[in-house]
């Protein structure tokens, strides 16, 4: 647990160490919601991809895999540790989203029209699931210099597409209630992560760092 925590603590290190970024980051994405509702995913997106995808640029420029192995820390736990920080980061988002949805809300900023903030949570949620199951483990077991372009390719896409999907998840007509979605669709992204921790886990220690 000791492991864990101190791999969780080196993570948020590094978001530390490149914040000018991640603050510029957040702070474009904060703006665009101003000129289109549906852009409220799009600057949860836009954190998320920025808190991932900075610190797996930072960790490979700093040969991470090297220190990994050359600790007494188990491999697996790295991987784990990746995945709670994704976890908390989408959960961090997920706040930030619902407070800006009602400040939105609250003063009438923009017209929401058909956008909720359940339709809203859920597309960043999606996005985010694209960005820590898939793009992350891309990462860490391939490096981000070798996979660089696909990295940024799976990172970025996510959040072009964040308004559209916004409206489509709003335009679905289907006859269950929102909690009823939100709950599938968390039931959904438990499994999707826990297939992914397991491959990326076992693929990572078959990795070749030299």
């Amino acid at each position: 647990m000791k492991e864990l925590s101190n791999l969780l603590k080196r993570q948020f290190y590094t978001v530390i160490a490149v914040k000018k970024y991640i603050l510029l980051v957040v702070l474009i994405g904060i703006a665009t919601t101003f000129s289109d509702p549906s852009f409220i995913a799009f600057a949860g997106s836009m954190i998320i991809m920025a808190l991932n995808y900075s610190v797996i640029a930072y960790e490979d420029k700093s040969k991470i895999g090297y220190l990994i192995y050359s600790l007494p820390v188990n491999p697996k736990k790295y991987v784990l540790s990746q995945y709670i920080y994704g976890f908390l980061i989408t959960v961090l988002v997920m706040f930030i989203t619902t407070v800006i949805f009602n400040i939105v809300s609250m003063f009438n900023l923009q017209n929401l029209e058909q956008i909720t903030l359940t339709t809203t949570l859920i597309s960043v949620l999606l996005i985010s699931l694209v960005i820590n199951t898939i793009t992350v483990p891309i990462g860490i077991i391939l490096g981000f210099q070798k996979a660089r372009y696909i990295i940024s390719s799976l990172a970025i896409l996510p959040v072009i597409i964040s308004p559209t999907l916004v409206k489509i998840i709003s335009n679905i007509n289907i006859n269950i209630s929102e909690n009823v979605l939100i709950i599938l669709t968390l039931a959904g992204a438990a499994v999707f992560t826990i297939f992914s921790y397991i491959i990326s886990s076992n693929l990572y220690c078959k990795r070749d760092i030299k």
